[in-house]
């Protein structure tokens, strides 16, 4: 790996010194043009000074109207925020005072405080969890103080972690951090709203005034991440979720929300026997199939194609079963190379179906099934099949007993003008295979199961992914009851908000698992929220071991990360990601912001806040050195990066999309796609196809502003067909995806070639597959000897080729001291030690800038190194880029 160098990211010093040469006092303020003479150690990197308007408040509170935030009287207010998770928000006052300096020259505006109710060491009274701990709120109070001076404000976070312990609640069963139980137990909730009460009525006597009164504290969120139909798809309703128990809804809270449905059953059905009714079921139909001996018509064949096999098949009466017998495979076997199947049934699209066998063989071996149209080139395992069914149907367990194998799937494809093929295959083994009691039906619906019954209050609450002999009614029922659930209390818990006196916005649970029933629920706020996180590890303990795929942002071919990002997004409300990372030691860190925020401005989004920037006492952080997935403390690239990202977001200097796209949702279609978000893949579901994954074009939300509104049941659903047919076909076919602005160009005709140029007047950047390549923008020239992430800013608010002082950043990889790294994992055997070490990157530079600028080479800490040699060509300065500086000023 090429060195930058080894630094120490000696956090207290890190864009330490303030400069006394801005050409700016505050946002917009413009001082008198002078010349600033440069010299070694000189810090001119101060980006609060750039775009802080201290205090905080001055302007009275934020609103939320139309689709930002602003302040009474028009002033729009955009956020550049990062996360303090617990002890992190809880400093004493003299690393309170050093953190809030940190923040403001990396240019935050907003600090989340987050899990401040957490068991362990939050704000909540050891002894009572109706109070607040006296000494945990003195420090919180004076970090809020200082913040507010620098001009930060606050997004105060209500529920995260609070257990609820030392209540009255009865504690078996509630799921760790008191997820979900205040959505269906009225005692849960009359803890959660005096804890609303205490934070809301709490006097800070460093501002002296209440947090309900504290215009600082930008925003409220009364929930977080606990949704009940996130929880309901991921199993925590039902015991199902195996990741972590711990956060099932477990023992007389179970029973406590089975209670709850049937009484919301009995209110809508009445009787057992409206309900029974309601939810038709049925018997399973006739079996598709012609017995493998029959002359129905239907022939079952025997195909291998595949030179040197040498198979055969055959009926062996004594077990009255098919018996496959291979001697021989081909060089490279696969178990489409032989195939034993029947064609020319029919299937319903949409329609749900049973495919039953017993199967043994004279070995343990896998097989797979393929369903598809039977014109369908082999080689394809089927359209007919999702992609969950798809993946169980390609490896089908068979051991050398007789055993039975069943499955229930929806056909997404299938017409009675259209033959269907069903085949079993089995290429890839030798020796016998045995299969019987072959059927294809349409499957058995159960309305009620025996021992079921609204009147006794036994009607179970099935498992979504378990429900697949269930009618579409009760999977619907089921869905909606939580859904009301869910907007219920966020219905109650806003107006009990507003009565207890908070003024600021409020939203509630900000996950989107859901999809747009999630978005739905959202809705009831004054504005929605969204956690991204690209490439998490599969484990957050950092002592355990983790796989991280390590996807680029920029070059990854099948996501689309401002497709991603878009999926909470409501026409006319403020939207707001209060979780954002790509995460650590991902080797495209250094991509996700120049991805993430280009785009962000592009679609008028309201606010990006990083997670996290620490969870301790800063005092008592001793390396220097990136020690978790998530905390940025001490991560130089995140750093240097907030830097620069926030002045070009909360200057605006991207611009917003020209065109929107508004995409219309109906409950009634939220509520019958619900089940399929569970893959994160199809994230707006439009129109009639959805069960082939159809979903908007990916391209248009890198091309345009894209947002959802909710419409009346008896209005449409946006179908897919209808969303700009033209451009959408030769986006997801263009080798570059283009904004309507002009001011963002993804260059994607590979992985390997990828890049995204974003070229504005006072902010450019080209971000991944950069090496070697000589690449530009307007004001900016340049050839490097690796991928990067290189940004050219303009300092004193003028056009880059007007402006006197204009820097030029280069990111790139790192990882720390020693750090050992699986690459296929992505696994850290070794997490390291201090200094972390860049990826040395060097090469030439040409920046078309205004006359008489010198160039001076900035190290990691933002001192003034040295001036480089330069010279002119024309009206483009050129220099060479050292591989020791990230930074290089560009000054007269």
């Amino acid at each position: 790996m090429r060195r930058f160098g080894k630094y120490y990211l000696v956090i207290f010093a890190i864009l330490a010194i303030l400069s006394a040469f801005w050409y700016f006092n505050a946002v917009g303020q413009e001082n008198s043009p002078q010349t600033v003479s440069l010299h070694p150690g000189d810090n001119l990197l101060d980006a609060g000074a750039i775009v802080l308007d201290a205090p905080a408040g001055k302007y009275g509170f934020v609103r939320a109207e139309g689709d930002q935030f602003s302040f009474e009287g028009g002033r729009m207010f955009k956020i550049w925020g990062t996360n303090l998770y617990l002890r992190g928000a809880l400093q004493s006052k003299e690393s309170a005072e050093k953190l809030a300096d940190q923040l403001a020259k990396l240019g935050y505006n907003l600090v989340r405080l987050h899990g401040l109710d957490n068991v362990d060491g939050g704000i909540l009274a050891q002894g009572d969890r109706l109070a607040l701990d006296a000494e945990a709120m003195d420090k919180l109070d004076y970090l809020i103080y200082l913040l507010k001076k620098k001009g930060i404000y606050i997004d105060l976070n209500v529920h995260v972690n609070n257990r609820y312990e030392h209540s009255d609640l009865p504690q078996t069963g509630i799921p760790i951090d008191g997820k979900q139980v205040h959505y269906f137990s009225e005692d849960a909730e009359k803890h959660l709203r005096t804890y609303i009460e205490l934070l809301a009525s709490h006097l800070n006597p460093y501002t002296g005034l209440a947090y309900r009164d504290e215009p600082a504290i930008a925003v409220v969120e009364l929930l977080n991440e606990d949704g009940m139909l996130q929880a309901s798809l991921a199993g925590q309703l039902n015991g199902k979720y195996e990741a972590n128990s711990a956060k099932n809804v477990r023992g007389s809270y179970d029973l406590l929300l089975t209670q709850k449905w049937n009484e919301w059953l009995k209110q809508r059905y009445g009787t057992n026997k409206k309900l029974s009714d309601a939810w038709k079921g049925r018997e399973a139909g006739p079996n598709l199939l012609s017995s493998p001996e029959s002359k129905s018509g239907l022939d079952w064949f025997f195909k291998t194609n595949a030179e040197g096999l040498q198979s055969t098949v055959s009926y062996d009466s004594g077990l009255r079963a098919i018996r496959i017998s291979t001697n021989k495979l081909a060089k490279a076997p696969e178990k489409l190379h032989i195939q034993y199947g029947q064609k020319g049934f029919s299937m319903q699209r949409g329609e749900r179906y049973e495919l039953q066998f017993d199967v043994k063989a004279d070995s343990v071996r896998t097989i797979a099934v393929e369903l598809t149209n039977a014109s369908e080139a082999n080689g394809s395992l089927g359209t007919y099949l999702g992609d969950e069914t798809r993946k169980e149907f390609e490896e089908i367990p068979v051991t050398t007993s007789w055993e039975h194998r069943r499955y229930v799937f929806t056909s997404y494809d299938g017409s009675p003008d259209v033959p269907a093929k069903l085949d079993f295959a089995v290429g890839d083994s030798t020796g016998k295979l045995y299969l019987k009691n072959i059927s294809l039906r349409i499957a058995e619906v159960q309305s009620l199961s025996p021992g079921e019954s609204l009147e006794l209050g036994t009607v179970k609450r099935t498992y979504i992914f378990d429900s697949e002999d269930d009618s579409k009614q009760r999977t619907q029922d089921l869905t909606e009851f939580y859904y009301e659930l869910e907007t219920g209390l966020n219905e109650r818990l806003y107006k009990y908000a507003r009565s207890a006196g908070f003024r600021q916005p409020l939203s509630f649970n900000n996950w989107y698992n859901g999809g747009n029933l999630s978005t739905l629920a959202q809705s009831k706020g004054d504005f929605t929220d969204n956690h991204i996180f690209w490439d998490p590890p599969s484990s957050w303990a950092r002592s355990q071991p983790f796989t991280m795929n390590n996807r680029s942002p920029v070059s990854d071919p099948e996501k689309l990360l401002p497709h991603m990002m878009m999926i909470q997004a409501i026409k006319d409300k403020p939207y707001l990601l209060s979780e954002v990372n790509n995460t650590f030691p991902s080797d495209y860190e250094y991509e996700f912001y120049p991805v993430l925020v280009p785009y962000c401005s592009l679609q008028g989004i309201g606010g990006i806040i990083q997670y996290a920037y620490t969870d301790a006492d800063i005092g008592t952080l001793k390396d220097d050195y990136v020690k978790s997935f998530l905390y940025t403390v001490n991560d130089p690239v995140m750093n240097i990066q907030s830097f620069v990202y926030s002045i070009a977001f909360l200057k605006g200097y991207v611009q917003p999309a020209r065109e929107e796209i508004v995409l219309n949702y109906t409950k009634s279609y939220s509520l019958s796609t619900f089940k399929q978000f569970q893959d994160k893949t199809n994230y707006n579901l439009i129109g009639t196809d959805w069960r082939k994954g159809i979903d908007l074009s990916k391209g248009l939300f890198a091309a345009h502003r894209v947002r959802k509104q909710f419409v009346p049941d008896n209005e449409s659903t946006t179908n897919v067909s209808e969303v700009r047919p033209v451009e959408a076909a030769l986006l997801d076919k263009a080798d570059k995806l283009q904004s309507d602005t002009g001011e963002l160009t993804w260059t994607r005709q590979s992985p390997e070639s990828s890049y995204l140029k974003v070229d504005a007047p006072k902010f450019q950047s080209l971000t991944g597959r950069i090496a070697t390549k000589s690449l530009y923008t307007s004001n900016l020239s340049i050839q490097l000897d690796g991928d990067a992430s290189v940004s050219l800013l303009s300092l004193d608010d003028q056009a880059i080729g007007n402006s006197s002082k204009v820097l030029l950043s280069i990111t790139s990889s790192e990882q720390n001291t020693g750090q050992t790294k699986d690459p296929v994992t992505g696994n850290l055997s070794n997490w390291g030690t201090a200094p972390v070490i860049l990826n040395e990157i060097q090469g030439t530079a040409k920046v078309l800038a205004k006359a008489g600028v010198k160039v001076y080479a900035l190290n990691l800490q933002g001192d003034v190194v040295s001036e480089l040699e330069s010279s002119r060509e024309g009206e483009w300065v050129r220099f060479r880029i050292d591989k020791r500086y990230p930074w290089y000023l560009l000054s007269n």
